[in-house]
């Protein structure tokens, strides 16, 4: 070919043959980019939209975040604000209660919240008298459309009548509470914040309180999953043994726990009420080899009636 020396016509040849032949250095090395593992080539402006993009998504979850946070603090108001809004409210309802009192002030006292009935009576503590536990009564009486909660009435009772329980000895006062309070407010404001530093003039009092099977399966269970209360006093111990004497008997409702504790932490006079008349529970707990080896313990004179009845259970029951 004119014009083309022989020079150029090799160099041509040359580049020819790399580009196409699967044993030359180019082909090779091009062959090792496609099948290696590494990161994906992007070209730079693709990388750099890519970044911008990563930080408009991250501004606008940051923002969105930072907007909810501000409407939950919104919502629930700054702390020292409500502190303050809390003290002014309780300011303004203790002027509002100053004037009244007897029938008047609890009408007011058991349509509010909780913790505002309880900073109200602390406020008046020491200063309830047997009056006002009628007074109370009469006030749950005549607004029974309008009571704020049964845990409000809880804590009335607690607050106003634990103070002068020994009134509740007298017919009428005892009376009145067991007509118009509720019996659940009665079992947690009265019975079972009395058992600490129960005493045995005041457990003939809180016997007097006609509970149903249910509430006294309730005050059994809180004696017994109460751990301050152990080792039971004998003021307690007798209360125990009365609850479950009562009739009609608690048939069910005594899980395995509460039953374990019982037997546990009992004296023989609870034990010998165990299996006299709840035979049948000691057996199904698996209990009356427990109960007959704390009897078999004792020294004292109920020892041989509680091993008599535990003979008689398994003699009526083939064990």
């Amino acid at each position: 070919m004119p014009g083309f020396s022989r020079h150029n016509d090799f160099a041509f040849s040359s580049t020819l043959i790399n580009a196409f032949d699967p044993c030359s250095t180019v082909t090779r090395k091009r062959q090792w980019h496609l099948n290696t593992d590494g990161p994906e080539f992007v070209p730079v402006k693709r990388k750099r939209r890519h970044q911008q993009q990563q930080q408009q998504q991250l501004a606008s979850t940051t923002t969105t975040t930072s907007s909810q946070e501000q409407e939950n603090l919104n919502a629930q108001g700054d702390p020292t604000t409500v502190a303050v809004e809390k003290v002014v409210d309780y300011s303004a309802l203790l002027r509002e209660l100053e004037p009244l009192s007897g029938e008047a002030l609890f009408e007011r006292l058991v349509t509010l919240p909780l913790p505002q009935v309880d900073y109200v009576c602390q406020q008046r503590k020491d200063t309830w008298s047997q009056e006002d536990i009628m007074d109370l009564c009469h006030a749950i009486s005549n607004n029974t459309s309008s009571l704020s909660s049964m845990t409000c009435i809880s804590a009335l009772v607690r607050h106003v009548v634990i103070p002068n329980v020994d009134s509740l000895q007298k017919r009428v006062f005892l009376t009145s509470v067991t007509e118009h309070i509720p019996e659940r407010s009665l079992l947690d404001g009265l019975v079972i914040p009395m058992l600490p530093e129960l005493t045995r003039p005041r457990v003939q009092i809180l016997l007097k309180l006609p509970l149903t099977p249910t509430s006294r399966t309730s005050l059994l269970r809180a004696v017994c999953t109460n751990a301050s209360l152990k080792p039971w006093s004998d003021a307690l111990q007798q209360f125990v043994e009365r609850t479950l004497s009562q009739q009609p008997l608690l048939t069910t409702g005594i899980t395995s726990d509460v039953a374990t504790t019982l037997v546990n932490e009992a004296n023989l006079q609870i034990l010998l009420v165990l299996t006299s008349k709840y035979g049948q529970l000691l057996v199904n707990q698996q209990l009356l080899n427990v109960v007959e080896a704390k009897a078999q313990a004792s020294q004292q004179v109920l020892k041989r009636a509680v091993l008599g009845q535990v003979t008689s259970i398994r003699k009526r029951l083939g064990i």
